[in-house]
């Protein structure tokens, strides 16, 4: 058996099929993983990690380039979209957390906002 390397994923099945086409119409054998289940219930997309694209290992480096071509690879291949730069300097400056990645800062900051906030919700509705 040839061994496979995820090049992309998606949320979604019907995202993937225009790449799916264009590798076949170019050689590439593709597999999709995950894309029965998804499709099944398109809520198990993100807790799954969305439907993977493989191709054969000695065929990644064209699949990449055609990506690449097709415009797919940008959020993958490294580059950062300005939003997520943006949220990146102004949290450097924050002590301690300037050290963590971006994912980790996100998910800290919202639950600080979360235990902060809660309560106050609680004692402005009189549920306390």
């Amino acid at each position: 058996m040839k061994k496979l390397v995820t090049v992309a994923t998606f949320n979604f099945p019907a995202e993937l099929l225009v790449i799916k086409s264009r590798f076949e119409a170019e050689g590439i054998h593709c597999h999709t993983v995950d894309e029965n289940l998804v499709q099944a219930n398109n809520m198990y997309s993100v807790a799954i990690g969305g439907v993977k694209l493989q191709v054969r290992l000695e065929d990644e480096r064209r699949a990449l380039k055609i990506l690449a071509e097709m415009g797919y690879l940008e959020h993958q291949a490294g580059v950062v979209p300005p939003y997520v730069r943006r949220w990146d300097a102004y949290t450097d400056k924050i002590p301690y957390l300037g050290a963590l990645s971006s994912d980790l800062r996100i998910m800290i900051i919202l639950a600080v906002l979360v235990v902060l906030f809660v309560p106050i919700l609680f004692v402005m509705n009189g549920w306390l």
